[in-house]
C-alpha cells in the first residue's frame, strides 16, 4: 500500500461526546439505587451498617439480601397488600438474592467493592416485580434509574424466627417454578419505591419562636455600649 497520501493529510480538530462518570449513590433518605438495566447498587451508609462488603476469600462473609414477594411466602398473611420484602442474610447462605457473591483475584482479594459491582440478574427480576407489585412504570422516558427504601420501621418476624424463604427457578425444566430456601434470625422489611420528601414531609420551625438576626444584632449592640459606657 503506497503511503504517499500522508503527505497531504491535515489532521482535523474533533470533540467526541464521552461516558460521564454514573452516579451510583442513593439519595439521601433511600438504601438502594436500581438502574433500568438491573444493575442495583447500595448507599454506603448500607453497606456499613449491615456488613455488605466482599472480604478476601477464606475470611468470615459478610451479608447480603433476600427478596420476598409477599404473594409467595408461606409466612406473610394473604389478606394484607401484596408487597415486597427484603431480609438480611449471610453471604454464605444458599442462594442469596442481592450482594452474595463475587469473583476473586490470584491473591484472594476481592474484585469489585459492594459499592461497585453494580449486580444485574436479581435487578432485572426485581424491576418486573416492582411494577407488578407496586402497578408502576419504573422507567418512563428519560429515566434511568429509581431509588428504593427498605423500611426497618416496620420490620416483621415469625414466631420462631425460622423462615422459608421463596426463590425462583431460572432456568431448566423448572424454570419459574418456587422453591424454599431455609432461613433463621432475621427479619422481613417492607421494601417501596424512594419518593422525594415534599413539604409537608418537611418539620419547618415554628416562625413565632425564631429571633430576627438583624433585632438580635442590636440588642448585642445596646449591651455592648452599656458595658464599655460604665468602664
Amino acid at each position: 500500500m503506497k503511503l504517499d497520501f500522508f503527505n497531504d493529510i491535515s489532521l482535523k480538530e474533533a470533540v467526541v461526546k464521552t461516558r460521564g462518570t454514573v452516579n451510583t449513590e442513593p439519595e439521601k433518605g433511600a438504601h438502594l439505587r436500581l438502574f433500568k438495566d438491573g444493575r442495583t447498587f447500595p448507599s454506603e451508609k448500607l453497606v456499613t451498617d449491615h456488613n455488605l462488603e466482599y472480604v478476601d476469600k477464606g475470611e468470615v462473609t459478610g451479608n447480603g439480601f433476600d427478596i420476598i414477594d409477599s404473594k409467595e411466602s408461606p409466612h406473610y398473611p394473604q389478606e394484607n397488600p401484596r408487597v415486597i420484602m427484603i431480609a438480611l442474610t449471610s453471604k454464605s447462605s444458599p442462594k442469596v438474592d442481592l450482594f452474595g457473591s463475587v469473583g476473586y483475584n490470584k491473591d484472594n482479594t476481592p474484585k469489585t467493592s459492594v459499592l461497585t459491582q453494580g449486580s444485574v440478574t436479581t435487578g432485572k427480576w426485581l424491576i418486573t416485580l416492582l411494577e407488578d407489585v407496586y402497578d408502576i412504570t419504573l422507567f418512563p422516558e428519560g429515566t434511568t434509574y429509581v431509588d428504593l427504601v427498605i423500611n426497618t420501621q416496620y420490620g416483621v418476624t415469625t414466631p420462631n424466627n425460622i423462615y422459608q424463604m421463596p426463590k425462583r427457578v431460572n432456568r431448566g425444566e423448572h424454570k419459574g417454578e418456587v422453591t424454599y430456601q431455609r432461613r433463621t434470625d432475621t427479619t422481613l422489611w417492607p421494601l417501596t419505591i424512594w419518593e422525594a420528601p415534599t413539604v409537608d414531609d418537611i418539620l419547618l420551625p415554628d416562625l413565632d419562636t425564631m429571633v430576627d438576626p438583624a433585632e438580635d444584632t442590636k440588642e448585642d449592640t445596646k449591651k455592648t455600649k452599656k458595658t464599655t459606657s460604665t468602664v
